[in-house]
């Protein structure tokens, strides 16, 4: 959680082995720099589980506050988190390395389960990115472009999305598709070099 860099007063024990955790991500990255293994946590503020509202709700007896979740939200002047935004971003880093190492197929799969289990989530966008490079991956042309326009739909002018527009296009047979990705790639990007692509990491 964000208790690993920014601890509160209470239960110390807990917070010790969250920054025991980042500190193992650290070194962990540090070791596998070179091998193409990258090492992440997810570090969210605080999430609604059944635990932290139970906890709140009995605060909000002691302190006379009612028992409407809202208001009781309101006295404590947090914004909690979903559980399910944190479940899809964990299948989205899994899908993504699937794809990314071998196995688009699994990967594509994991994806599909992300954006279902948090369907109006913002970086949407870059799970539809990958489920379409999945397929693509996978010669599901037609699904790969399906995907790819789902992400250009979301956020139309990034350019990994319309990168993955064209090439998806061209594949599926549609090259008036791929030429206008292509163009407004170009327009937004006109310094874009394929000897560049690195600048654009996906």
């Amino acid at each position: 959680t964000i208790g690993s860099t920014q601890p509160n007063a209470r239960m110390p024990h807990y917070y010790a082995s969250k920054g025991a955790l980042v500190n193992l991500t650290v070194s962990l990255m540090l070791e596998l720099a070179n091998t193409g293994i990258t090492v992440n946590t997810i570090s969210p503020g605080l999430i609604k589980t059944r635990e932290v509202e139970e906890m709140y709700r009995k605060r909000a007896q002691e302190m006379g506050w009612g028992d409407d979740w809202e208001v009781i939200e309101r006295h404590i002047m947090e914004e909690f988190g979903n559980p399910s935004a944190l479940y899809a971003i964990g299948l989205y880093v899994q899908g993504l390395a699937w794809v990314f190492g071998g196995r688009p197929a699994e990967g594509l799969d994991v994806c599909i389960r992300a954006l279902q289990a948090n369907p109006r989530m913002v970086m949407n966008h870059r799970m539809q990115q990958v489920a379409a490079l999945g397929a693509f991956l996978c010669d599901r042309h037609e699904e790969a472009l399906d995907w790819a326009r789902r992400a250009a739909h979301r956020l139309p002018a990034v350019a990994p999305t319309l990168l993955i527009l064209a090439a998806c296009a061209a594949a599926a047979g549609c090259p008036e598709d791929a030429t206008a990705a292509r163009d407004r790639l170009l327009e937004l990007f006109p310094d874009l070099r394929l000897e560049e692509m690195r600048r654009w990491p996906f």
